[in-house]
């Protein structure tokens, strides 16, 4: 690894180098990084609530067999 290289970060979205104590390079990678965040949270809440009901289901079953 060349030892030349200043001290830098790297994008969080795109991967580019940029100084250090940045995240992003530009305010359309923190955007498209917002919005694949928001996406990803929202996608994680549908799992849960979809085996949420699936639980409440599967246990009203069982409690109505008996």
């Amino acid at each position: 690894m060349p030892e030349n290289l200043p001290d830098h970060a790297h994008c969080l979205q795109c991967d580019n180098a940029i100084a250090l104590g940045q995240e992003f390079c530009s305010e359309a990678c923190k955007q498209t990084h917002s919005d694949k965040v928001r996406k990803e949270n929202r996608r994680n809440l549908i799992f849960i609530v979809i085996v949420v009901v699936v639980f409440v289901i599967i246990g009203a079953m069982s409690v109505l067999s008996f």
